[in-house]
């Protein structure tokens, strides 16, 4: 396959683990300029990223958990931010854009599978971190559209 090779592979990772930052921004943007329901979206969108910055910094201090390999990170590793503000980000979307819930899903996976292929988390980091933005972009989800194990904790933001 063409990720096959360590070097290619390594590449990919770092892709979709350092490219984060630009995607939500460009989600967020798209939403943003896709009609009123677009832009009412993309401040949901907006409001759920805070909350699971929040949520996931809360976790992080209350379970220290030392990353996997040594580095430079000096905040702590259960559960995964980037993997959560992904799957944050893959809701909301996938909620506004039906047409793109398959591919932010896809992506989202890809980040998380980029952080351990990185070193920086293990895999039950990156699962909690999905758990977390899925959850927390449930909460922001129009009525109709929340539905699953969660649906029912009708928290709304």
């Amino acid at each position: 396959m063409w990720y096959s090779t360590p070097s290619r592979e390594e590449k990919v990772a770092r892709l979709f683990s350092d490219g984060l930052g630009p995607v939500v921004a460009g989600s967020l943007g798209y939403l943003a300029l896709s009609g009123k329901d677009g832009r009412d979206a993309a401040f949901d969108g907006a409001k759920a990223l805070v909350v699971q910055g929040v949520v996931v910094t809360g976790i992080k201090k209350l379970i220290p958990i030392r990353r996997p390999y040594p580095n430079d990170y000096k905040f702590g590793t259960f559960p995964s931010g980037h993997t959560s503000t992904a799957f944050t980000m893959a809701g909301i979307l996938g909620a506004a854009k039906p047409g793109a819930k398959t591919p932010a899903y896809v992506v989202a996976s890809l980040v998380g599978w980029s952080r351990v292929k990185v070193r920086a988390h293990r895999w039950q980091d990156v699962a909690a971190g999905a758990v977390v933005g899925i959850v927390v972009a449930n909460q922001f989800k129009p009525e109709k559209e929340v539905r699953g194990p969660f649906a029912r904790l009708n928290l709304r933001f």
